[in-house]
């Protein structure tokens, strides 16, 4: 089975934000406003203002990843992403997120967040760049058919678009 996973740099998605999120634990969906809704989901961010600006000043600082961040995060996400494929996978490095579609074995999806996460802050930090954080959790969707997982992989591919780094991690290379 395949799995879309995605995971934010600290601080960058909050309690409350305005282009929507989930309520702790999950029990509450809170849709995001008009130009990030989906069939027809409405928002009045104003209810959850209080929320967000709380969020916002205990979180501090907004963490985000440079240029310089981009390919040593990179570099580790192919190398943890290549010890437990099946077939290629797909992976794309923005400023506050990363986007990796795979079809892990050997592995459930927690330990790989933690693996990739935990060793991606190592390595920025070894490099010299300082700390980098990354946001507690991540959110995983699986992909029932490969259909689905097709859609995934074109969405993560348009992120070099956008100016994010996108790789593509063969388990043979």
């Amino acid at each position: 089975m395949w799995y879309l996973i995605t995971w934010t740099t600290y601080g960058y998605w909050l309690p409350g934000d305005p282009r929507g999120f989930r309520t702790r634990g999950h029990r509450e969906h809170v849709a995001p406003p008009p130009r990030y809704a989906t069939d027809g989901d409405s928002y009045n961010p104003g209810r959850y203002r209080p929320l967000f600006e709380s969020a916002r000043k205990r979180a501090g600082k907004t963490v985000a990843l440079s240029a310089q961040h981009l390919p040593i995060v990179a570099d580790v996400l192919k190398t943890t992403i290549k010890q437990v494929i099946k077939r290629p996978s797909i992976a794309a490095i923005g400023n506050h997120h990363v986007h990796v579609l795979v079809e892990p074995i050997d592995i459930d999806v927690p330990e790989f967040c933690r693996l990739a996460k935990g060793r991606s802050s190592t390595a920025v930090r070894k490099s010299g760049l300082g700390e980098m954080k990354w946001a507690r959790g991540y959110h995983a969707r699986s992909m029932e058919s490969d259909k689905e997982a097709r859609a995934a992989w074109r969405y993560i591919s348009k992120h070099g678009h956008h100016g994010g780094l996108v790789r593509r991690i063969d388990p043979v290379e």
